[in-house]
């Protein structure tokens, strides 16, 4: 609906001359946007002696926009590549020193669609996919002079999400398309045979998905393009298939590169649920393809409740304990996945490390959801639980090799609270590339980033927390004019970081700041990409509704407004509406004076250069305090707002 009411606003801003009975264009400060390449993303190599600069395409050519489209089973993916549709694409890539001036392109072919990177665990290479219209295809660059070469043809399948990782500096693990498949299922007019749904009988209330499958030739062209060949590839493009194919919709190396965690869909589908909910087989492999264990065979989940703290039966969020060689770790619900069912303990971590024989451990035991686990070390991670219900959420500390013990409380608090919000703590890329806790050279410390939400606006901050006395240090606060957020921190004692700064008027660029002097170093100058913009008046505003709720927004006014010569503005609110348990939480301020802010894609603001005000974000809270729920007096709310 917000989109729409965008394009009425933008039809209503200026006339779209046609060209010729073509396209329409937008005005043209609109259309020297959006044609203006965009700022760059980053991504830190896994040592933090790299940054890696994606350079982003404007927005995609009518071609690509244009081609062909599938959907199956809640996914769109394009039926010439067996790949997912509208994925975000790069169209080069450079690499700069954090320590230095060292910058270098990484040479890609030209034009090129690039998905996917991934570093190595050593940080040596990059691995990225090149999209074309016969498939996806594999690369790989070398950091240290720059070159890149290819590394399979177009056999790549990207239908379940990006299809490489890497299993060690040398070797990638990939999901490819089934070679011997032939051709694509042939559309019918003629239905092969009835579409038959049958209910047992019991009241299962679902959410609405889109894009189901709907007929057995939906069934027959989701198994053709979803299903894959595993397969490992070498850095000499050496190929080895792994296991039999499957539609597969996760695989993942063990940290010691020596086991599979593959999780893979099979029958009965449903035209009720998205793939998400088909039944699936969750199993280790080794690398010759043998499966080791059988995890779960969980099935389909058609009558999983929709409320917030329901889940599924059975084994969930399987991965890998990312400090051990090869620890399987999942979850499982204590009360049937029924938020309703009373019960002591909601949830259970449970772990099996190789050879993956006997029962698995239990590690913890929560009240609430599990949420996240973070690993430390042999002998420490963090547990967080979260309850929708009451928005309560808690972190623990455990020891996943003493569970017997008792786990110790680090924060109990509302989960909507953001001034209290204690940041999340900062993980690093171990030497297998695994994220783990960062940890300061006493074996102490932790360290938290976080938003720094304030009466005054967002202040983010860097804390040191130590996990023995819970006593927290302030390490960083962004002030004035600046909103400078930590990104990551370069040594054990947090003596440097790397943060993102902004201002009204400064384009935000990464810098490296030393805690103690205070001294900043570039390591990015990106430039204005929208400066039609630059004039543009932002401020952020507070105001009540009848029920004394505080409610915040920020203004935006069009470059050169003059009220005395213009008079009032035609407003256009972009927001939605959020729910909360107390009113204290929802009259917290949401935002900062000190953003940098320009539109991309289909932007609301666009409508700043056609003479609008825009009211950006005004908070819209439905409160249902204590038993009463939100949509209670959801419309007399929504008004109020």
């Amino acid at each position: 609906m917000r989109i729409r009411l965008l394009a009425a606003a933008l039809l209503l801003a200026a006339p779209l001359a046609a060209q010729d009975g073509g396209y329409k264009q937008p005005p043209a400060p609109i259309a020297q946007i959006l044609d203006a390449a965009p700022t760059p993303a980053v991504l830190l190599g896994p040592t933090r002696e790299w940054l890696l600069l994606l350079e982003r395409r404007p927005l995609p050519p009518i071609s690509e926009v244009g081609a062909p489209l599938l959907r199956l089973a809640g996914d769109r993916i394009d039926p010439r590549t067996s790949n997912r549709t509208r994925d975000v694409s790069f169209k080069s890539l450079r690499v700069r020193s954090v320590n230095g001036n060292t910058e270098r392109e990484l040479a890609t072919p030209t034009n090129a669609r690039i998905g996917s990177p991934r570093w190595s665990p050593d940080g040596a290479r990059v691995a990225y996919t090149i999209a074309t219209d016969s498939g996806l295809h594999l690369w790989v660059a070398t950091i240290a002079n720059g070159g890149s070469k290819t590394l399979t043809g177009p056999i790549l399948s990207g239908a379940t999400g990006a299809p490489c990782s890497w299993i060690d500096d040398a070797r990638l693990l990939c999901r490819t398309v089934v070679g011997s498949r032939g051709a694509p299922p042939a559309e019918s007019a003629v239905p092969t045979g009835p579409v038959i749904q049958q209910s047992a009988g019991r009241v299962a209330p679902n959410r609405t998905y889109e894009d189901l499958l709907q007929s057995p030739g939906d069934e027959a062209l989701f198994e053709y393009h979803f299903t894959s060949q595993l397969a490992i590839v070498g850095l000499d493009g050496a190929i080895t298939p792994l296991g039999t194919p499957g539609i597969h919709t996760a695989s993942t190396p063990s940290p010691d590169g020596r086991h599979v965690l593959v999780e893979t869909v099979h029958r009965p589908y449903s035209y009720l649920v998205p793939l998400q909910r088909f039944p699936r087989r969750v199993e280790v492999w080794s690398l010759d393809g043998k499966v080791e264990r059988t995890i779960a065979d969980v099935g389909l989940q058609e009558e999983v409740s929709p409320a917030f703290d329901a889940v599924p039966t059975g084994p969930r969020d399987a991965g890998w304990r990312s400090d051990a060689p090869a620890t399987l770790v999942w979850t499982e619900a204590l009360d049937g996945g029924n938020p309703a069912t009373k019960a002591d303990k909601r949830d259970r971590l449970l772990a099996l490390a190789a050879p993956f024989a006997g029962e698995p451990a239990t590690l913890a035991e929560t009240e609430f959801r599990i949420a996240e686990v973070t690993w430390g070390r042999s002998g420490l991670a963090l547990v967080d639980e979260f309850w929708w219900k009451t928005r309560r959420a808690r972190s623990w500390k455990i020891d996943p090799d003493a569970p017997a013990g008792a786990p110790v409380l680090l924060f109990d608090r509302s989960a909507e609270d953001r001034y209290a919000d204690p940041g999340s703590f900062v993980t690093v890329p171990n030497a297998e590339g695994r994220p783990v806790l960062l940890l300061a050279a006493d074996g102490r410390g932790a360290y938290l980033i976080g938003d720094g939400a304030s009466a005054e606006g967002d202040r983010p901050f860097l804390d040191r927390f130590d996990l023995t006395t819970k006593a927290t240090t302030r390490l960083f606060r962004s002030t004035a004019p600046y909103f400078e957020m930590p990104v990551v921190v370069l040594d054990a004692d947090a003596r440097r970081v790397i943060t993102r700064r902004e201002s009204k008027t400064d384009v935000p660029n990464y810098v490296v700041r030393d805690l103690k002097s205070g001294k900043l170093a570039a390591l990015t100058r990106f430039g204005d990409p929208a400066p039609q913009f630059a004039g543009v008046i932002s401020q952020l505003i507070t105001y009540k509704r009848n029920d004394g709720v505080q409610l915040s927004a920020t203004l935006y006014l069009p470059a050169g407004y003059d009220k005395a010569k213009q008079g009032r503005l035609p407003f256009f609110f972009w927001a939605y509406p959020q729910e909360f348990k107390t009113a204290a939480a929802a009259a917290q301020v949401v935002g900062s004076p000190y953003r940098f802010t320009r539109p991309s894609g289909a932007s609301h603001l666009f409508l700043l250069t056609q003479g609008y005000g825009v009211l950006d974000g005004p908070t819209m809270p439905i409160v249902g305090e204590g038993d009463k729920e939100p949509n209670d007096s959801y419309v007399q709310q929504l008004v109020a707002s």
